[in-house]
């Protein structure tokens, strides 16, 4: 009857692919040894075998680097933390400040809406609302003739299309 796969401890595999380089025993008695199959204790010799140099070649200097870059990146997680808190507090000084608005507009992301929702805010990410609206779509300006720049780029664009009316 066979067994469901186990899985083992990087150390248990450690233990066991050592012991028959220090020859602890035949293979045979090692697989029994640590109720392993035999063929096992063979596919972990040769794993250790095969990367030993990696412990003090190329793998040794890509894990130093490795470990500077987690380095700097905790660095700029710090950095970025000390950022959002004292942003936090300075929304909270001017919401404090100058009362708090109906709607914010904002693609900053979620950084901010606890702050918001605590003073009761609604949260806009969809561009709804914002002043560019109202500014290209619906103020219509003398030097346009009474037009929007919107409506204005929109019938230049399509005029200026190379398909004209197909496009």
């Amino acid at each position: 009857m066979r067994r469901k796969g186990r899985n083992h401890a990087p150390g248990f595999k450690a233990k066991v692919a050592l012991a028959p380089l220090r020859k602890e025993g035949t293979l045979a008695e090692l697989a029994q040894r640590f109720d392993v199959h035999l063929n096992q204790v063979k596919q972990w010799k040769q794993q250790l075998v095969a990367q030993t140099a990696d412990v003090f070649g190329e793998c040794a200097s890509a894990r130093k680097q490795s470990e500077a870059d987690i380095e700097k990146l905790h660095a700029k997680i710090g950095e970025l933390t000390l950022e959002k808190d004292f942003l936090s507090k300075a929304l909270n000084a001017a919401l404090s400040r100058h009362g708090t608005p109906e709607i914010f507009n904002t693609d900053q992301g979620c950084q901010f809406t606890s702050v918001l929702k605590a003073h009761g805010i609604q949260i806009s990410m969809d561009g709804k609302g914002r002043w560019m609206g109202f500014y290209n779509q619906q103020r219509k300006r003398q030097a346009l003739d009474r037009r929007t720049p919107d409506n204005v780029y929109y019938t230049n664009m399509h005029a200026q299309s190379p398909m004209g009316d197909c496009a």
